[in-house]
């Protein structure tokens, strides 16, 4: 009985080195897997900040757009009276 125990552990211990060599391989890839996926984020988690700091400039600069569109828009109005009254000044 004691034979055939032995001879059992003769042939799995070799399985269970085998398998223990695929799962280190494993971790190893893996955790080279994890590190690349750790230095990704923190590029995005970067460029996240970065787009957050141009996104608060933005809104006082389209605020400043808009401003500026409706003093053109007031001028070019102006403009557009100022030369039809030259015309009716000519006309007469």
């Amino acid at each position: 009985m004691a034979q055939k125990n032995i001879e059992k552990l003769e042939k799995l211990v070799p399985v269970l080195i085998t398998e223990a060599q695929k799962l280190l391989e494993d971790n190893d890839r893996l955790s080279g897997t994890v590190s690349d996926l750790q230095k990704q984020l923190q590029k995005l988690n970067s460029s996240e900040a970065e787009l957050k700091d141009q996104m608060k400039k933005l809104g006082p600069l389209e605020k400043a757009h808009r401003v500026m569109e409706s003093d053109r828009s007031e001028i070019r109005n102006k403009v557009q009276n100022l030369l039809q009254e030259l015309d009716n000044i000519e006309l007469n």
